[in-house]
């Protein structure tokens, strides 16, 4: 895990600095693939001792794939977790907020070269989420939920 520091300098003097942690791990054999990610921001307004606006939490994804000894159709089941965003900036209004989970249900088939069909099934526990880069509701204040549950084929 190496991070990537960057930073940034605006018009009006604002002077951060930020650093982007990513990790993640594969384990693949000939049936069965699992795969887990996470990502982090950290970033520092110099100017006001707090964290810079908009910056997203910790972040983890995960997921196990087994494919058909035929190779031709797969099915997968993954999850994603938000944890709470408590680092915020109050001098800019912005606020916290909650951590969530999602699960998710994919499968596959290859019917004829070039053609295959998908199909998904995300948030599978019917969650109301938002993330934390969500617009916020001016007259009440809460950000923007998300769609509950999402079903797509293609």
């Amino acid at each position: 895990m190496s991070p990537r520091v960057f930073s940034r300098r605006r018009q009006d003097g604002l002077f951060a600095e930020a650093c982007e942690y990513r990790t993640g791990a594969r384990w693949i054999t000939d049936r069965l693939q699992a795969k887990i990610e996470a990502s982090k921001i950290l970033a520092d307004d110099r100017e006001l001792s707090e964290p810079v606006l908009g910056i997203a939490p910790l972040g983890f994804d995960a997921s196990v794939r087994y494919v058909a000894p035929s190779r031709r159709a797969w099915v997968e089941f993954g999850g994603r977790n938000v944890w709470e965003q408590r680092l915020v900036s109050a001098a800019r209004l912005e606020a916290p907020s909650p951590g969530f989970t999602l699960h998710r249900f994919r499968v596959g088939v290859e019917l004829r070269r070039p053609a295959s069909w998908h199909a998904s099934a995300t948030n599978l526990g019917d969650t109301f989420h938002s993330e934390h880069l969500n617009s916020l509701n001016r007259f009440i204040r809460q950000r923007v939920l998300e769609m509950v549950r999402a079903l797509t084929t293609a």
